[in-house]
């Protein structure tokens, strides 16, 4: 299939649209940026068909809403992506990728 998909963050209206289509955006889906309260970065062991993957979303106060935003293969670069979500959203940032890979954290 030709499709693609993206996300538009606004910080001046508060939104996080998320669109999709073939050439041009067909559909989207729009969330308030204030009903998520941190950007969450994990591990997700990958197998023989697939390398592991450090998922990045946005996930909700109750964390009821999670948005999965990217993910990537390289932990250095999932990290900076999402310190610079988190930054330009305003949002804390929760690694828990670290837990998973038993090292420490370049925060502390």
């Amino acid at each position: 299939m030709l499709s693609r998909s993206g996300f538009i963050v606004d910080r001046n209206i508060r939104t996080l649209v998320h669109w999709w289509g073939l050439l041009i955006p067909m559909k989207k889906t729009v969330y308030s940026l204030d009903s998520f309260a941190t950007v969450r970065i994990e591990f997700r062991a990958g197998d023989k068909n697939s390398p592991d993957a450090f998922p990045i979303s946005l996930v909700g106060a109750a964390s009821q809403t999670s948005v999965p935003i990217v993910d990537l293969t390289d932990y250095e670069m999932a990290l900076k992506a999402a310190e610079e979500l988190a930054s330009f959203t305003g949002k804390s940032l929760e690694d828990t990728a670290i837990d998973s890979l038993h090292i420490d954290s370049p925060h502390s």
